[in-house]
């Protein structure tokens, strides 16, 4: 029985849709935590610094709590970053931009973040888990998205590489 091959175009095309979905996978959400898809905008504002700060809702049905998200977008990238992140209480009412800063707005809560802090907090939110502040880094799920996406890119590469090896090995043979 003989071996199949891929064509060429094919190969290239599944290895450029695999690194389609590898960059999908590993680009990461506007979240730490929560789902941007269950969030709705509630209030926004923007600091004399040009970053905008949003304020969004989390509802997830019957079964689980509030949430409430806020994002700074305007960073180097001009991506939207979580920054802010409470999971039942204290409930968030609003934001607001104070010059540079940022303030949230709880019903037993005030905060101001100062621009020092933005980057640190893009990179670990400010988090009140039920109504006690705690630090958890990120979620496990962003580093098996990572390999994830690192496994979709090498099994895109390996056939690329598979249709190149054919394709000398005809070339080969022909001649």
């Amino acid at each position: 029985m003989a071996a199949r091959t891929v064509p060429p175009r094919a190969g290239l095309a599944v290895f450029l849709a695999c690194t389609a979905v590898a960059a999908w996978l590993a680009w990461p959400s506007r979240n730490v935590h929560g789902n941007p898809g269950l969030e709705t905008l509630r209030a926004s504002c923007r600091t004399t610094g040009k970053v905008t700060a949003r304020l969004y809702e989390g509802n997830g049905g019957a079964t689980t709590s509030y949430w409430y998200t806020v994002t700074l977008e305007g960073d180097a990238l001009g991506r939207e970053r979580q920054v802010f992140f409470a999971y039942a209480f204290p409930q968030v009412v609003g934001i607001d931009c104070a010059g540079d800063a940022v303030i949230v707005r709880g019903d037993t809560l005030s905060r101001r973040i100062e621009p020092a802090a933005f980057s640190t907090l893009r990179e670990t939110p400010m988090q009140f888990w039920s109504g006690k502040e705690t630090t958890i880094a990120s979620q496990p799920r962003a580093s098996l998205t990572v390999v994830a996406a690192a496994v979709t890119a090498l099994g895109g590469l390996a056939v690329l590489l598979k249709t190149r090896v054919n394709r000398a090995d005809r070339n080969r043979n022909a001649g």
